[in-house]
């Protein structure tokens, strides 16, 4: 029997900032949103007697997302601006039907506001995590059982 390749695909989706039922859903907003990961290798040490270990290895967490200059308190952009500093749950669906969530706490930082004159401007922000996002994984890929 051959192997199906299926591709997941982003959207339609959520990005919700505070508690799911009354938080804001910026999802609406946003033209792209990506939850990046990086880790940093663990530091070799070198000790007295000749032997050698390794720390352990830290990994940092980040949401980017365009999004477009909405600064109404209902929009992301000015949602930060009034809330920077915070932290603040987020949940992000990529696609509702697959049933893939990450959620986690992030802190609420404004971003870069302007753009071309006379034109429909979007922005990049950036969330950093505080912690590990929790993972939910997906049921379905593109809406099919894998």
């Amino acid at each position: 029997m051959a192997i199906q390749n299926k591709i997941g695909v982003t959207g339609p989706g959520t990005l919700v900032i505070g508690e799911t039922a009354s938080g804001l859903d910026i999802a609406p907003q946003v033209t792209n949103c990506i939850l990046n990961s990086s880790v940093k290798a663990g530091k070799t040490l070198n000790f007295l007697d000749g032997g050698v270990g390794q720390s352990q290895p830290v990994y940092s967490y980040k949401l980017t997302a365009t999004v477009i200059q909405n600064l109404t308190l209902k929009g992301a952009v000015g949602y930060l601006y009034a809330h920077q500093g915070e932290t603040a749950k987020i949940t992000f669906v990529p696609n509702k039907i697959d049933g893939a969530k990450f959620e986690g706490t992030v802190r609420l930082d404004p971003p870069d506001v302007g753009g071309d004159a006379g034109e429909g401007d979007t922005t990049k922000l950036t969330l950093e995590f505080v912690s590990k996002p929790t993972f939910t994984p997906a049921t379905k890929v593109n809406g099919m059982e894998p």
